[in-house]
Parts: structure tokens; C-alpha cells; sequence
């Protein structure tokens, strides 16, 4: 029963850092150049960012309870990562406070490109 579980939430997990990858893509294309992303965007990037933080952290962690991490390496690089990736979405959320919007795109597509990282090296299993 619990490995459906663990697969339901990694496809969940999938999805969620998709769906941010595609509306951080789509609105990218839609816009010209010169526009900026407005605050409503960036506030909805942010919680994306954070709902992808708080999976990948949750897929890691049914992983390393589980003892089907790959190696205590990866172990390590994981939480590595997910020290990186809150310190970034600190980093969104003060930008945002000083209306610097175009810095919490490319924190949240680094965010985004983040936590697929985490996500696909959770999933690397013990040989």
C-alpha cells in the first residue's frame, strides 16, 4: 500500500513542478520584452515555488525514512539542495518586497529547476 502512496505523491510532485515550469514558460512567451511580471504574478510564482519546495522536501523525506536513497551521498546533496532552495525562496520573497520582479522570476525558475533536481535524485533508488 505504501508504495502507491509514495508514487501518487511523486506524479503529484511532477505535476506541481510542470504546472509551475509551464506558467513561468507560458508567461515568458506571452510577454514582450519590455513587460514586466506584475506583483500578482510574482505572489502566485512564489507560492508555486513554495508548494514545489514543500513536496520535493516530502518526496525526499518518505525516501530517506524508507532507507531507498541511492547512497549517503546523494543524501547529503539532497539536503543540500534543500537548504539552497529555502534560502532562494527567502530570497523570492524579499525581492518581491522591494517590487524587483524580474529577480523573483529567475529565482523561482531556478527554484523550479531546483526541486525537479531533488525530486528525480529522491527517486534514484539502491541498487
Amino acid at each position: 500500500m505504501r508504495p502507491n502512496i509514495l508514487r501518487i505523491q511523486t506524479c503529484l510532485i511532477i505535476l506541481m513542478t510542470m504546472l509551475l515550469w509551464f506558467t513561468m514558460n507560458a508567461s515568458a512567451i506571452q510577454s514582450s520584452p519590455e513587460a514586466s511580471p506584475s506583483a500578482g504574478d510574482t505572489r502566485f510564482l512564489i507560492l508555486e515555488a513554495a508548494e514545489a519546495v514543500d513536496a520535493a522536501w516530502e518526496i525526499f523525506h518518505q525516501a530517506a525514512i524508507g532507507g531507498t536513497l541511492a547512497s549517503p551521498r546523494i543524501q547529503f546533496q539532497i539536503e543540500e539542495q534543500l537548504h539552497e532552495a529555502r534560502i532562494l525562496l527567502l530570497n523570492s520573497k524579499k525581492a518581491e518586497k522591494y517590487h524587483d520582479y524580474e529577480t523573483v522570476k529567475l529565482i523561482t525558475q531556478q527554484l523550479s529547476t531546483l526541486t525537479h533536481q531533488i525530486v528525480t535524485a529522491s527517486q534514484e533508488r539502491k541498487q
